[in-house]
Formats: C-alpha cells, sequence, structure tokens
C-alpha cells in the first residue's frame, strides 16, 4: 500500500496536530514523496512488458485510478499535480507566484489550469472526475522518474462503447517555461467525437482572514487554511490554426502586480475526418472544442504544448510564453519531449545508489526526484514544505529548506541549491527590517517567509514567529555548507559571508548579559518541539560577538562559544573552485545505514 502521506497523517482537529500552524514541517515534503511509491500490482500484460525494460526503481506507479493523493511533476520552475485519468483541470504551481488577499497571509497561487482537457464519446463526457470503477479497465499510471513523464492508460468503458486513452504529460527539464500533453484515442466502434481544450482560471477561495484571526477552529483541515492563492484572469484569446488551435491567458495574483501568461498550441493535424473547430473566450476561460468523425480501430494523436512566463522573468511575458509554445509545436512533440529526455539524463549523472533494496532505493530517488520537481538553477527561490505538488503550509519557506531538502541538493546538484542560499541572501534586506522592527540589529530572518522575504507567519501562530528564532542559525548553517562543499570564496565574499554576519549580529543584539552569573541569555525562545515551554538558552562566554559567531553556524546549545572565534571577513581566491562534477554514491548497507544518507 502506499506509504502515509503527510494530508491523510493529518486530518485530524488542529489541536491535536500542531505541526501545520508552526514548524513541525521538518519532513513533510520527504514524506510526501513517499506518497506515491510504487505498488506491486497486477497490471496488464504490455504496461508489464514496458516496465521490464526499464529500471523498476525509477518508477511510481499504480493500478487504483481512485487513490490519493495524486502524484506531481515539475522542472522546478512549475509543477502540476497529475489527475487520476491523466486529463482534468488540476492545481499548477509556479514557484514564486504568490499573491496577498485582503485580511489574509500572503501565499503561493494556483495558476490558471493548462491542462482541463474533456473528452465525448458520442454518448457522455469524460472528465477530470472518475467514472465508476467498472467504467474503467486495464487501468495504469507511472511516473517514469528517469524522465520526468507521466504516463497513463485504460480503457474507457461507455454502455457499449469502448475507447483506449492514453495520455502523456511532462513539464520540459530542458526548457524551463514549457509543458506538453499528447492524448491518444483508440475509439472501438463508429461515431462522433470531441475533445476540448481550455485554459481556465479557478474560482476565488473561501477565505479566512489569518492576518488577525487569533485562533483557529477545531474542525478546520489543511483544505480550510491551505488553500491555494487565487489569480485574477485578465485576458484571454482562443483561435483556430492550421490543423490545431492556440489558446493564451493573463492572470495577476491577488494583491501582487506581477503577471502570469500562459499560452497553448494545440495540434491534430489535418487529416481527422470531417472535423468542425469551436472557440470560446470568456471570463475566466480560453477554449478550443474540435469533433469529428471517428472509426473503429483508428488512432487519433493530439498534442498540446503550453508555455507559462511570469512579468519578473519578462517584461513581455506573453509574447515570450506565445513564441515557446508556437516554436515547440513546430519542433513536434516528439523532439521536445527527447530534449526534456536528455536534460533529466543530465540530472541523474548524479545519483544516490543502494544495493541490495530495489523499495529503499525507489524511495531515495524519488526524494531527490521531487526535490528536482521543486528547485531549478538560477531561480534563487527556496523550497516550500510541500515543494510544488500544492498550496500546503501556504507555500511558506520554512527552515526546512535550509536544514532538511538544501543539504541533500548541495552534495548531488549544486547548482539548485544554489538557488536555495541565494534565497536567503537575495532576501536579507527584509530580514534585516524585520531585525530593526523587533528592536534587534542585524538580520532576523521569518519563521515564515513569502517570495519576498518577508514576515508570513499567521497571527493564530505569532508566538513562533516571535520567538522561533532558531530559523537563523539554519540560514547561516546553509550558506557555510555551500561554501564547505563548494570551495567558492568569491561568493562567500559576496552572498555568503553578509548573511552569516547578519544574523550574528542579530544574536548578538537578542542576547542580554546576566551579570550576576557572568554568562549572556537569549530567553524566550521556542524549539523545534513546539508544543514544549519557551526555552532560555545561556551562553557561558563574557564575549556575546564569539558567541553569536557559533549560534549563527551552529544551533544554540549545541557548541561551546569557546570553541570557536569569530571568522574574519574572506578573502576571495583568484579562480574558485568549481562546483561537484557529477558523481554517484554507491552503498551496500543495511536499511538503517542506508535511510542516513537519503536524508544526507
Amino acid at each position: 500500500m502506499f506509504c502515509v502521506n503527510e494530508w491523510r497523517a493529518e486530518a485530524g482537529p488542529p489541536s491535536r496536530r500542531r505541526a501545520p500552524f508552526g514548524a513541525g514541517a521538518a519532513m513533510k515534503f520527504a514524506v510526501m514523496t513517499c506518497a506515491w511509491m510504487s505498488l506491486t500490482v497486477a497490471v496488464p500484460a504490455q504496461q508489464a512488458s514496458l516496465r521490464a525494460t526499464r529500471d523498476s526503481t525509477f518508477l511510481l506507479a499504480t493500478s487504483d485510478p481512485s487513490r490519493t493523493p495524486s502524484p506531481f511533476i515539475g522542472n522546478g520552475r512549475f509543477g502540476v499535480v497529475i489527475p487520476p485519468l491523466g486529463i482534468g483541470a488540476t492545481p499548477s504551481i509556479v514557484a514564486g507566484a504568490f499573491e496577498h488577499g485582503a485580511g489574509d497571509v500572503p501565499r503561493i497561487a494556483s495558476a490558471p489550469a493548462w491542462n482541463a482537457i474533456d473528452i465525448f464519446d458520442g454518448e457522455r463526457w469524460l472528465t477530470s472526475a472518475p467514472p465508476p470503477n467498472d467504467a474503467l479497465r486495464s487501468y495504469d499510471q507511472v511516473i517514469d522518474m528517469r524522465t520526468g513523464t507521466a504516463l497513463t492508460t485504460y480503457d474507457w468503458l461507455d454502455g457499449a462503447r469502448r475507447t483506449s486513452v492514453r495520455a502523456q504529460t511532462f513539464i520540459s527539464r530542458a526548457n524551463p517555461y514549457l509543458a506538453a500533453i499528447q492524448i491518444v484515442l483508440v475509439p472501438h466502434s463508429a461515431g462522433r467525437m470531441r475533445l476540448r481544450f481550455a485554459l481556465a482560471g479557478w474560482p476565488p477561495p473561501h477565505r479566512l482572514p489569518l492576518d488577525t484571526l487569533k485562533k483557529v477552529e477545531p474542525s478546520w483541515g489543511p483544505a480550510e487554511l491551505w488553500y491555494p492563492g487565487h489569480m485574477n484572469v485578465r485576458s484571454r484569446t482562443a483561435a483556430r490554426t492550421p490543423g490545431g488551435a492556440r489558446l493564451t491567458m493573463t492572470a495577476s495574483p491577488d494583491g501582487r502586480s506581477s503577471l502570469l501568461a500562459e499560452a497553448a498550441t494545440i495540434s491534430w493535424g489535418r487529416e481527422l475526418p470531417r472535423a468542425t473547430v469551436r472557440t470560446v473566450a470568456s471570463g475566466d476561460t480560453a477554449m478550443v472544442e474540435v469533433a469529428f468523425d471517428a472509426s473503429p480501430g483508428a488512432m487519433y494523436t493530439f498534442s498540446d504544448a503550453v508555455s507559462i512566463v511570469s512579468a519578473p522573468e519578462s517584461s513581455q511575458a506573453l509574447a515570450r510564453a506565445t513564441r515557446s509554445s508556437s516554436t515547440a509545436q513546430a519542433l513536434g512533440y516528439g523532439a521536445i519531449a527527447a530534449e526534456n529526455v536528455a536534460a533529466w539524463r543530465r540530472r541523474w549523472q548524479t545519483d544516490i545508489e543502494i544495493d541490495g533494496d530495489p523499495e529503499l532505493q525507489r524511495v531515495v530517488r524519488s526524494m531527490l526526484f521531487y526535490l528536482l520537481c521543486s528547485a531549478d538553477s538560477g531561480t534563487a527561490l527556496a523550497i516550500p514544505p510541500m515543494g510544488l505538488s500544492g498550496a500546503g503550509y501556504y507555500g511558506h519557506v520554512f527552515w526546512d529548506s535550509d536544514t532538511w531538502m538544501f543539504p541533500a541538493l548541495v552534495l548531488t546538484h549544486p547548482d539548485v541549491a544554489h538557488s536555495l542560499v541565494a534565497f536567503r541572501a537575495h532576501t536579507m534586506g527584509a530580514a534585516e527590517a524585520n531585525a530593526k522592527m523587533n528592536g534587534y540589529r542585524g538580520a532576523q530572518y521569518p519563521w515564515e517567509a513569502d517570495e519576498l522575504g518577508h514576515e508570513t507567519t499567521p497571527h493564530f501562530a505569532a508566538q513562533n514567529a516571535h520567538s522561533e528564532i532558531h530559523v537563523n542559525g539554519d540560514v547561516a548553517l546553509a550558506q557555510w555548507q555551500y561554501f564547505q562543499a563548494s570551495g567558492d570564496s568569491a561568493w562567500l565574499l559576496r552572498e555568503g559571508f553578509p548573511v552569516i554576519r547578519e544574523t550574528a549580529n542579530f544574536w548578538v543584539s537578542r542576547a542580554s548579559y546576566d551579570s550576576t552569573l557572568g554568562r549572556y541569555h537569549i530567553r524566550n525562545v521556542v524549539s523545534v518541539a513546539e508544543g514544549t515551554p519557551s526555552l532560555a538558552a545561556i551562553w557561558r562566554s563574557p564575549r556575546p560577538r564569539a558567541g553569536a559567531s557559533v549560534c549563527a553556524r551552529t544551533r544554540v546549545g549545541r557548541t561551546s562559544p569557546r570553541s570557536c572565534t569569530c571568522p574574519s571577513t574572506p578573502r576571495p581566491s583568484r579562480t574558485a573552485r568549481t562546483r561537484a562534477r557529477p558523481t554517484r554514491l554507491s552503498v551496500t548497507s543495511r536499511r538503517c545505514s542506508a535511510i542516513r544518507l537519503a536524508y544526507l
């Protein structure tokens, strides 16, 4: 059976599970990756043969269309939840795309759905809502982690009608703005069929005033608190093209000035028998519907190349999205799929290999895969607790990104890990403003951060924002670990050391001297175990700055301040050491040792 997943495990009342509302996010993302581990199931002979040709430890699979949760795929720039039937609108999260509704906390927003596809067999529509169990035969869904591709196959039974469906989706690792879907239909009876492809905005959520709300109701769960942020559709177009159609949509997040553009180029070929096309562009929808005469046993292929571009990445977001989508369509589905495969192959040149335990190997690879689905090089963005799988924990950045996710990436994909530490460097100004607002010096990094680095903890968890300050040690430690792994002293001087220095200055101003005992105290601290009473950390040193340097590099109480001295400003080397080359970590050990490696 599937591993226990975070959403299901936390379905009880908030009073019994403090973690979603404060710290405790430590392993949320890693646990979520376990939720879609591969099952040992009976599958159709054709699919079983297909799997036999691939390394099964790269495959996450199910034969249950009613399973929850659904998996997601991504390229570190945006992700999408894979619907059970391979078609139908599902949440798509764009890294760093936040909104801020009135009275609410900033939260990551769901982009307009770009996989809203429906199929009509002449009698009824097949949508994202799963049909009765007896309406599906030979169902199989596989996430191939080696290529970042989701493949869903089944036979749809509708009375006397049967249609074989094959839906394949990937978000390109080669092109950060591109995703593609291919639908292959084989009807087993003659008749008029229709397909709909749409870009569709989501309705606004039922908001809670989390900016001022002092307590949560015991009946509230993730659905009530962690709803995705909303984007307002600004424009939409739908137009026919030779052998296809083009859809566009722009949207802006509530309370933000940024713009998100989507462009979809759909193609079905000019040989589609007696095809008629209808387009609609109104409200929150841009849609094309194509109808055709289907012949028994014939194969009909439809491709959808989608590009998503946000305004901070381009001042001409819509033009860029349209150009990217059109170029992909001109290259063809096979060509852009091959580019994606090649890009993932380069990523998997760095791997963690475990001998003798295929199940554990699959778990470890799934964790690394989903880290890579949620982060990319060159973004200067951190990873929220649930990655790009959804809006869990509002999409805020916690200490998880620095302490739990970063170490695995810095040893395997340092260019991706750089984005995580760069986020802290680029948001240091917000951390300094936060420290000043609270009466301290230096940089006080927020307990929960939005894409701008602002403190965004809900009011009912304000104690964590004020006192769960170990996050500052986590931030500084990740900066130092990046230098240790890369040896890049020029980077240390330019980005890393200022963060370490200013977190040290924060600890100095946060400490108070006890002249009676001759010690420095950091009082009113919430530990990682949030249910425990506040703690007072004590430094046995008359030198607050020396103690501060240690607290900026390690957690409070882990190391004696006397064992370290403040680092001086580093000097850059003439030539920064090159980043780690692709490598493979091979392990032959018992499960416990391998698990330690998996968490690095």
